[in-house]
């Protein structure tokens, strides 16, 4: 074991020579300054664990902000999603409407199909039209 130290507290010392000092110093000014020392480095330390639990409570709020805009943005997109098939199905079906509508339209031009038409054949005339009119009363020659 350690006898007491005679020797004078000066200046700033560590954690270990504070919990020395209080074990082997006599009592008197050494050991009352040697236990405020120990006691002001231990609020020191104490108010930097509070800072960092602050700043981590601060952290993990902006963390879960961040992940509850993430869900919402992946739940936009989820729904997006189901948007832009259901606009890709009406697109495709639009385009097989239309190419229908094509082929339809070719064969009754191009003569492919039962609309056939022969263009080496002139139309006939009909001689007692002189004017087409698109109103509801077409005028006929001898009227």
């Amino acid at each position: 074991m350690y006898g007491d130290d005679d020797t004078h507290i000066t200046g700033q010392i560590t954690s270990a020579q504070i919990a020395e000092a209080i074990r082997h110093k006599k009592y008197g000014r050494d050991m009352r300054e040697a236990i405020a020392q120990g006691f002001e480095q231990f609020i020191g330390i104490l108010g930097r664990v509070s800072n960092l639990e602050s700043e981590y409570s601060d952290l993990l709020s902006k963390y879960n902000d961040i992940i509850g805009r993430l869900n919402d943005d992946e739940n936009e997109i989820h729904s997006l999603q189901g948007d832009v098939n259901a606009l890709t199905k009406k697109h495709k079906d639009d385009i097989e409407a239309i190419n229908q509508r094509l082929t339809k339209l070719e064969k009754a031009v191009f003569g492919y199909g039962e609309y056939e038409v022969n263009y080496e054949t002139p139309p006939q005339t009909i001689d007692h039209v002189s004017e087409i009119n698109t109103d509801s009363n077409p005028k006929l020659k001898g009227e």
